[in-house]
């Protein structure tokens, strides 16, 4: 092994194997026997390559707080599988869940994580002969749920408010043997059913009224959603497997073919102001830009796993990719707009543009368990970031994912190395500019160090006035030190701004008669 890439894995550390949940790191709650609340941090399993653990690593932290067990089947006595996941703003999360195989059985579940570190079930209701494969909030205590009773297809409403057992308020039947999505817009709703199947959007007046409003064919109808306009979009197959636009007619606009079929899974999808993702194509990640009822197809990355579940949120997604597990995928690559960098003052230079790829950073698991990622979902409780996955046989899981408030930088020499430390920030932090970064290691001199925060640059000159001081000096002690120098922006130290995607910290250079420059800064 060379020593650049021994020296790179070493300062890669939060991409490793996978942490573990053991008997040692977990407890059940004594208010709740399915809750088990955890204590383990967790790593991603590295799927970057040499370049990337150079250029930062895009470093990922999770701590892995809580298990929620599933309920078992009433007439199986067997543990049902958690497939689906939505939350409120209340802070109420709402799972359903079914049996795997030929026979039909349900859930539907509401907890209470306004405590992210004690969530606590309200209400668990079993719902016999019936599979649930998506649910949504919708108002007032109202869930949609997509699924299949014997008769076929169906959407039904429940009202949740009742802290003893959820109440269906309505149940519609549809075309097509299982309803496999649910989306909801204001008052109204788009489901999408099986194979064979279709498309439908439907208003509620009220809960007990539902109106078609338009209905589509499609020979495999897997996933529906609304854009921001209001404009229903498909994915599935009728002479082409893509994405489909679906307006107040019968007719079905063909917006994109995708390269190859659709996967057996649900084939979930998502979209953010302009880019929508999706990975219905088996062992595949598609990304397109949206505009106007148009698209473009942006980038495509083979995948693990089987595409369950698709999150979103900001620069990041967070896939369900089976027993694959969940996949962090940094998205900052194909991001919508690129950073338009200022002139820049010498020595200040912009930091290396990222491909114009998703890069897949690794994924998370959990050994000895026989879930399958089944769905994923952002939630924020008082300002901490959660994601809440259910995991088939294994339940609801809640994971967090943490913000490391130090950065931590190096440069080597002969030949000049750069080990940059970059955070991919899954929701939006809050930071002040630093007055100073420390040196851990080797002298500042009078060199320079970059600090990025989104598409903010910021530069700290060593407090050294020569380039290579000398041990045991005023000067030595003064390079222990990069001082603010200025931003592009025109911020100053000890200054406010909100960070939503990235910050990075590099060393472009120290004094490389002292050895290995090293420094950390604290947001």
């Amino acid at each position: 092994m060379s020593q650049k890439l021994f020296s790179a894995l070493l300062t890669f550390p939060l991409l490793t194997a996978c942490s573990v949940a053991t008997e040692d790191n977990l407890s059940a709650s004594s208010a709740d026997p399915r809750v088990v609340m955890k204590t383990t941090s967790l790593a991603l399993s590295s799927e970057a390559t040499l370049d990337t653990v150079l250029r930062g690593g895009r470093s990922v932290s999770l701590n892995y707080i809580a298990q929620i067990l599933p309920p078992l089947d009433q007439k199986l006595e067997v543990p049902v599988q958690a497939t689906a996941i939505d939350s409120n703003d209340e802070h109420l999360v709402v799972v359903v869940y079914n049996i795997a195989g030929e026979a039909r059985g349900s859930h539907l579940d509401l907890f209470d994580f306004s405590n992210p570190d004690k969530p606590k079930t309200i209400s668990s209701t079993p719902v016999l002969n019936e599979d649930f494969s998506d649910v949504k909030w919708i108002q007032d205590g109202l869930v949609a749920v997509a699924g299949a009773d014997e008769n076929g297809a169906m959407l039904s409403l429940y009202d949740v408010r009742s802290s003893d057992q959820a109440r269906l308020i309505q149940k519609l039947s549809l075309q097509g043997p299982v309803a496999t999505s649910v989306a909801v817009q204001e008052d109204e709703l788009l489901v999408t059913s099986g194979d064979p199947g279709g498309a439908f959007r439907i208003k509620m007046t009220d809960p007990k009224s539902l109106e078609f409003i338009a209905k589509a064919s499609l020979k495999r109808a897997t996933f529906g959603l609304f854009s921001k306009e209001g404009l229903a979009l498909l994915i599935g197959t009728n002479d082409c497997s893509g994405i489909f636009s679906f307006a107040s007619s019968e007719t079905l606009d063909t917006l994109d073919k995708f390269e190859s079929d659709l996967s057996d899974a649900p084939a979930r999808a998502a979209l953010q102001e302009n880019l929508l993702i999706t990975n219905a194509r088996k062992g595949f990640l598609d990304s397109f830009m949206f505009k106007e009822g148009v698209t473009e197809k942006r980038d495509s990355i083979e995948i693990r796993g089987t595409g369950n579940g698709v999150a979103l949120n900001e620069s990041v997604a967070i896939l369900s990719q089976g027993e694959a597990g969940l996949a962090w995928v940094d998205l900052r690559g194909i991001f919508p707009g690129e950073i338009a960098w200022p002139a820049l003052k010498n020595p200040m230079t912009p930091p290396p543009a990222y491909d114009k790829h998703a890069v897949v950073l690794g994924t998370v698991d959990f050994a000895d368990d026989p879930g399958s990622a089944n769905a994923a979902h952002i939630h924020t409780v008082k300002d901490r970031t959660f994601i809440l996955m259910a995991d088939g046989r294994g339940g609801l899981r809640w994971l967090e994912s943490v913000s490391r408030k130090k950065l931590r930088a190096s440069k080597t020499y002969n030949p000049s190395t750069f080990y940059d430390d970059s955070q991919n920030i899954l929701a939006k932090v809050e930071a002040k500019i630093p007055e100073a970064v420390a040196v851990t290691s080797g002298n500042a001199g009078n060199h320079w160090v970059r600090l990025q925060l989104d598409d903010v640059l910021c530069i700290y000159k060593g407090g050294a006035s020569q380039a290579h001081p000398a041990k045991n000096s005023n000067e030595w002690t003064r390079g222990l030190n990069y001082r603010f120098d200025s931003c592009t922006n025109g911020m100053r130290a000890g200054d406010a701004l909100t960070v939503k995607h990235t910050v990075s910290l590099s060393v472009l250079n120290g004094s490389g008669l002292a050895g290995t420059t090293s420094v950390e800064v604290e947001l």
